[in-house]
């Protein structure tokens, strides 16, 4: 199973709409930012995972277990000669995890995690975020999209969210919510087999 990116808690009221942003190139462009990368920034979230086990005949046992995710927005760093990406050092308990993007004009790309991000991007999000837009990754078997329009409130208040459809692989899902110039809100995520495993992040608190 895939494993759920940790989501971003923001500050409130930067809802909906465009805005003048610093892309992770340095470069200032103006266009609707649903993944704004700001060096400085720091988002926690609180994240559950949930797991549903099979114990006995039409009885399942479910077990819950919550944690504390910190992203804190690092800043660009080279990746080639031409090409720079934002790092996003992630941290959940003692362990610090860097996360790479790229957002410009058409979209938000994603560059693998670790010690080397990966030099080929999967598309995160196609911009614009039009209702019903789909769009393919590079490393998925069915196509990202199904945008909607929702509003959702969290403990770090209320926002009007693009919600995502992310397609990875028969029997998975991963349903994720966006918020103009703050970024990812809330997530949703999981598979079913012998057992269903399933997990969700929302946005607690933010720094700016």
């Amino acid at each position: 199973m895939k494993k759920l990116l940790p989501l971003l808690f923001l500050p409130l009221l930067f809802l909906g709409c465009s805005s003048e942003v610093t892309n992770s190139t340095t470069t200032t462009t103006t266009y609707p930012s649903y993944f704004p990368l700001v060096a400085g920034r720091i988002v926690t979230y609180e994240v559950w995972d949930h797991t549903e086990v099979p114990v006995m005949a039409l009885a399942m046992l479910v077990t819950d277990e919550a944690t504390v995710e910190t992203w804190q927005y690092s800043g660009p760093v080279p990746l080639t000669a031409t090409l720079e990406v934002f790092k996003i050092n992630v941290i959940t308990g003692g362990t610090v995890v860097p996360y790479y993007y790229r957002e410009d004009g058409s979209g938000v790309y994603r560059y693998g995690s670790g010690a080397v991000p990966t030099t080929e991007a999967t598309v995160w999000l196609k911009y614009p975020l039009t209702i019903g837009a789909t769009w393919e990754s590079g490393n998925i078997w069915w196509p990202h999209g199904f945008v909607s329009q929702e509003s959702v409130s969290t403990g770090a208040g209320t926002f009007n969210c693009k919600s995502v459809d992310l397609k990875t692989f028969p029997g998975t899902w991963d349903n994720e919510w966006f918020a103009a110039d703050v970024g990812l809100i809330k997530e949703y995520s999981g598979y079913g087999g012998a057992g269903t495993r399933w997990a969700s992040r929302e946005v607690s608190a933010k720094n700016f």
